[in-house]
C-alpha cells in the first residue's frame, strides 16, 4: 500500500507540471489566431482606407495660376521699346503678371498692361509662344480687351486663345466623401475668331463652330479641310487651313 502511495506521490507532481506547462502552448495556439487577424487588418484593408483618408492629392491645390506648366526662356518686350532676353519666364494668368526668373534669388514681376511682347520658346516647339494685347476688338470679354492673349494664327481672320483661369476654394464644411475637398485652379481658357471687322465670337476646335465664326468664309475653310485632310480639332490644322482660305 506504501509502495503505491509513494508512486502516486511521484507521479502527482509530474502531472501538474505537464499540466502547467501544456497552458502556456494550448494559450498561444488560441491567441495566433487572433494576432494573424490584428496583423491582416493593419496591412489590408484598414490601412489602404487610413491611407486615402490622408492621401495629399486630394487634399492640395490643384492646377496653377501660371499659363504654361513649365518656365521657359524668352523676350519680354514692354510697351516702352525696353526688353528683356535672359531668365526664365511664365505668365500669371491670375494677376495678369509676366514673372521672370533670372536665378534663385533674382526675379522680377511685371504687370500686363506695361508688356507689349511675350514670347515664350518651349523646347517642344519650333515657334515661340506669343503672347500680346488686341487692339480695336469689338466684343464685351474682358480678358479679350485688356488682357495678354496668345496668337495662334495672324491672317485676315485670326484665330487667338485668350488664358482664363478661376479659382475655386473647397467648402469648409461637407460631408465625408462628398463635394470638393480641394481648392484648384481651373482653366477656363478659350479660343475665339477675329474677323477683319474686329468683331470677334467664341469657338471650338470643330468644323462647325469655325466655319460659323468665319462667315462666308466660311465654305472656303471646309473645303481646305477637306482636300488636305485636316483635323479641325487640332490646332496645328487649323492654322494651316485659316492659311488656306
Amino acid at each position: 500500500m506504501k509502495s503505491v502511495i509513494s508512486l502516486m506521490a511521484l507521479l502527482l507532481p509530474a502531472a501538474v507540471w505537464a499540466q502547467t506547462t501544456e497552458r502556456p502552448t494550448e494559450k498561444k495556439a488560441m491567441d495566433a489566431p487572433v494576432v494573424q487577424q490584428v496583423v491582416n487588418e493593419m496591412s489590408g484593408s484598414n490601412l489602404n482606407s487610413t491611407a486615402r483618408t490622408f492621401n495629399l492629392s486630394e487634399t492640395t491645390t490643384k492646377g496653377s495660376p501660371m499659363a504654361l506648366s513649365v518656365w521657359t526662356p524668352g523676350t519680354l518686350t514692354f510697351q516702352t521699346g525696353k526688353s528683356i532676353t535672359n531668365g526664365l519666364m511664365n505668365y500669371n494668368v491670375m494677376s495678369q503678371e509676366v514673372w521672370v526668373k533670372r536665378s534663385a534669388r533674382d526675379s522680377a514681376r511685371y504687370t500686363g498692361a506695361s508688356v507689349k511682347t511675350l514670347e515664350l520658346q518651349l523646347e517642344s516647339d519650333n515657334q515661340p509662344i506669343r503672347y500680346e494685347h488686341l487692339t480695336g476688338v469689338m466684343t464685351d470679354e474682358a480678358a479679350l480687351k485688356t488682357g495678354l492673349v496668345r496668337v495662334v494664327y495672324q491672317g485676315p481672320y485670326s484665330l487667338v486663345y485668350v488664358p482664363v483661369k478661376r479659382f475655386q476654394k473647397a467648402p469648409t464644411s461637407q460631408g465625408y466623401g462628398q463635394g470638393q475637398n480641394f481648392d484648384e485652379y481651373r482653366d477656363e481658357s478659350a479660343y475665339y475668331i477675329i474677323r477683319p471687322d474686329k468683331t470677334a465670337e467664341r469657338v471650338k476646335l470643330n468644323r462647325k463652330a469655325i466655319a460659323n465664326a468665319l462667315q462666308s468664309k466660311g465654305a472656303a475653310f471646309e473645303t481646305v479641310l477637306k482636300d488636305k485632310k485636316l483635323d479641325p480639332k487640332v490646332e496645328a490644322d487649323v492654322v494651316t487651313a485659316l492659311g488656306g482660305i
